[in-house]
């Protein structure tokens, strides 16, 4: 069974959708709870569809690790910040495939500083000077076109 989101018409968005009928999983996108997840990060660790929600093996993985090894605010904290970052800012698989290499070195993830690796950069606007022609010239081309 799939899901569908139209607009005007047009199929804009499809996904799978989970079906109690076939099996007990959820079709769950990460994404649409971060923002709630923000404001009560510790309420990520009870969760009944909390394992739903990991995008990657790689993050189901990490959490297991930052459960077993940090305080619950911290490990809840850390997870929905690894979240926000995979899913606000479009680096799900490549921070996937830091947070497995990280596991194998038997390190947790530095939350901070993979904000400042991963975040947008401001983009940096060249000057721009205008500079404007005389209103003489228009007066010229005004002429030119009216003869």
């Amino acid at each position: 069974m799939r899901g569908h989101l139209y607009l005007s018409g047009v199929l804009v968005h499809s996904t799978a959708r989970g079906s109690r009928a076939h099996d007990n999983r959820h079709a769950l996108d990460y994404r649409h709870f971060i923002d709630s997840l923000k404001r009560k990060p510790q309420a990520f660790k009870g969760l009944a569809f909390r394992d739903a929600l990991f995008p990657r093996e790689a993050y189901r993985r990490t959490w297991e690790q930052l459960d077993a090894r940090l305080s619950q605010r911290d490990a809840c904290k850390t997870m929905v910040g690894l979240l926000e970052l995979a899913g606000l800012h479009g680096v799900e698989a490549v921070l996937a495939g830091q947070l497995d290499a990280m596991l194998e070195a038997g390190e947790l993830p530095d939350l901070k500083a993979l904000r400042e690796q991963y975040a947008p950069r401001e983009a940096q606007c060249p000057d721009v000077e205008v500079q404007m022609p005389p209103v003489a010239v228009y007066d010229e081309l005004l002429e030119k076109v009216a003869a």
